[in-house]
């Protein structure tokens, strides 16, 4: 998997890529460097994981604008930019770790063992600080595929040592020629990197030991590599004496014969992919568009300019990282699901649902803060407020999580969504761990010291469950997981693994693309399947609505339904003509965000949660009583259609919120 990846340092080279179609690169040439011993290395051994959750999205980077060179970390949309390293020296080209939770660095900073310029590594908000080298003259950490070891350059060399401690270096090559850049392959199989003099490098491959190394490059013009996603080599200009030039950003496959063009203007996102904070999929890369100091933008046609500066600071901004493992369509490998090492449970004490942090002192309202921030739609931000002025509190828009504390707010409700938690994640973890009471609206956190007001999770298991149901237990059915999310998967895999006689099928579905999902492919997928007995989907629950109802085959299959009026009552039509259609639908809180304003003023004025009131995985949700609607009950909802709200868009079905009596009778003790 890529970890640094500099992608284009003069744009010049989006505008000038010629277009054409994949051809054949030369044969490789027959030389190849001295390999090291293979006593002298390690392969890279894999570590037990937790069950798979996304990653987040967030970006290290270097950047001057300190007077020195720090590295910083932001969010997937440039926000909140941290400074991890705070030192007086310089600390530059750092890799954040496949997981997300480590950055390993170079700094020339001095130390217990001396100075010189060495590979550090630290948790990615900044702390438990660890020298990994201390030969001097190393540059260039990448992560293995597990996290488990660090590659990285050494006086024209390549060398490995444990991500941890860095104990046990073991060199790789040993060659006349200067040795730099190496890149870990995405299964760990494999080393890429630049070898060369006086500035003029190809590109050489080689098992993780610097064993059978062999050039895939021959023209000695490459100045940056990288692995794709799908574990082909990104090189940064044409790397062949004997083919007519077709691309600047060249793909090419680890033996070196088939190559394609990689495209400018945010193509490259096929192969090197990012997702910004709404989920979309883009390019992240690094220059300057202005001939002045280097910034780090995000490309795609998603941006009314094509190009978003992320950095947007008159300093220099350079060498982006993001784990290798980010995104919602990251498929976690067998190794990433291997559950951890069971810890003996403590006899005779019970597990806690989930701690809850609480004030020192119950809080009088006039002293209490309320923070809340991100994007909040209309109708949530007039709940939070009249919440905030029934009560009586101060309650302030912040523009972080850091900001937040600094504001001195008693606790923070968030809106952001899952893809804003995924990018925050660092930030918002470590104000958690310090006390501060998060609520989140509209996704799902498991870190303790968040309190999750959602039910998302929860429906689309309840959703999952009445399928089987409907099933008898067994049958064919099919399913898209937009996206691949993580805590999706799981969910899925948990209810297959209880239902054997379901055999299900996954249909490969992306934000990018959600043409699986339409109502053309299902009806083609109804016709080559017309037994089909569910469909079940994360997104793109009308499309699928749609091409079940127009439908002419013998039989429907199971689906879920979105509660708007409109499907509410296609589905009681539908029922009346073909008795076989089966829905289900759920009707989710509308009013979080005031029940929120009040969750939070009662645990700070001194009541306690209920431990029964907390549920979710992690037992950190709020549990809701909310409507599932079957063919048996369709009817007596449409009757209550004028006692529900309605979603921002005017058509979904919402519930109502609580009052602030049902409110502290629900989640609370007495």
């Amino acid at each position: 998997m890529k970890t640094k990846t500099n992608l284009i340092v003069i744009f010049s080279l989006l505008f000038a890529l010629a277009s054409a179609a994949c051809a054949p690169a030369p044969a490789a040439p027959s030389e190849a460097p001295a390999a090291a011993p293979a006593e002298a290395a390690a392969e890279p051994t894999a570590a037990p994981t937790q069950a798979w959750e996304p990653i987040p999205c967030s970006v290290v980077f270097d950047s001057d604008r300190d007077g020195n060179w720090e590295v910083y970390i932001m969010g997937p949309d440039g926000e909140n930019p941290l400074n991890l390293s705070n030192n007086p020296a310089d600390d530059f080209n750092p890799a954040i770790s496949p997981d997300g939770k480590r950055v390993a660095f170079v700094s020339n900073r001095e130390s217990d063992q001396g100075g010189g310029q060495n590979i550090y590594v630290m948790d990615a908000d900044g702390g438990n600080l660890r020298q990994l080298t201390f030969q001097g003259g190393s540059d260039g950490p990448s992560w293995s595929h597990d996290g488990a070891l660090i590659v990285y350059s050494n006086d024209g060399d390549i060398w490995f040592t444990d991500a941890n401690d860095g104990s046990n270096p073991k060199q790789v090559t040993f060659t006349p020629e200067e040795d730099k850049e190496p890149k870990w392959s995405p299964d760990g199989s494999k080393l890429a990197w630049l070898s060369g003099k006086d500035g003029h490098y190809d590109v050489l491959v080689s098992s993780p030991d610097g064993s059978d190394a062999y050039p895939i490059t021959d023209n000695n013009s490459i100045y940056h590599v990288a692995w794709t996603t799908d574990g082909r080599i990104y090189v940064d200009s044409w790397g062949w004496k004997d083919k007519q030039e077709f691309c600047h950003n060249c793909i090419v496959t680890q033996d070196g014969k088939d190559v394609e063009d990689g495209g400018g203007k945010g193509e490259m996102q096929r192969f090197l992919p990012f997702w910004n904070g709404k989920g979309d999929r883009v390019e992240l890369i690094e220059g300057s568009l202005d001939g002045g100091p280097s910034e780090i933008y995000l490309v795609g046609e998603v941006f009314p300019d094509i190009f978003f500066n992320m950095t947007n600071n008159p300093a220099w901004d350079r060498n982006p990282d993001w784990p290798a493992k980010c995104g919602p369509e990251y498929v976690p490998t067998a190794e990433d699901l291997q559950p951890a090492q069971e810890q003996p449970a403590p006899q005779e004490q019970p597990a806690e649902p989930a701690p809850q942090a609480q004030t020192a002192q119950p809080k009088e309202a006039e002293d209490i803060i309320i923070g809340y921030l991100g994007d909040a739609a209309e109708d949530k931000l007039a709940d939070l407020k009249q919440a905030c002025d029934e009560l009586k509190l101060q309650c302030v828009k912040v523009d972080s999580y850091p900001a937040a504390a600094e504001q001195g707010v008693d606790a923070i409700i968030s809106f952001a969504n899952k893809w804003g938690i995924l990018g925050d994640y660092p930030i918002y973890h470590e104000v958690a761990s310090k006390g501060m009471p998060i609520y989140m609206l509209d996704a799902e956190s498991s870190d303790p010291g968040i309190y999750n007001l959602s039910v998302e999770t929860d429906a689309l298991r309840a959703g999952m469950e009445w399928m089987f149901k409907q099933m008898g237990g067994k049958g064919e059915m099919v399913y898209f997981n937009f996206g691949d999310n993580g805590v999706d998967a799981d969910l899925i895999a948990k209810e297959l693994e209880s239902n054997p006689g379901i055999q299900a099928s996954a249909i490969s579905a992306s934000y990018d693309d959600k043409s699986p999902a339409s109502k053309e492919s299902i009806t083609k997928l109804l016709t080559e399947n017309p037994n089909l007995g569910a469909i079940w989907s994360n997104e793109m629950g009308e499309d699928i609505f749609w091409a079940v109802k127009d439908w002419q085959g013998e039989h429907s299959p199971a689906i879920l339904c979105n509660p708007r009026l409109d499907i509410l009552e296609g589905w009681k039509n539908l029922v009346a003509q073909r008795p076989d259609f089966a829905c289900f639908a759920v009707i989710k809180p509308g009013g979080n965000a005031y029940e929120a304003v009040y969750v939070a003023y009662y645990r700070l004025t001194g009541l306690e949660l209920n431990p029964a009131a907390l549920g979710g995985d992690s037992g950190n949700t709020l549990i809701y009583n909310y409507p599932q609607i079957t063919n048996e009950n369709l009817d007596e909802w449409l009757g209550k259609v004028g006692e529900m709200r309605v979603d921002k868009n005017g058509s979904g079905l919402l519930l109502p919120p609580m009052t602030p009596a049902e409110i502290k009778e629900k989640w609370f003790l007495e």
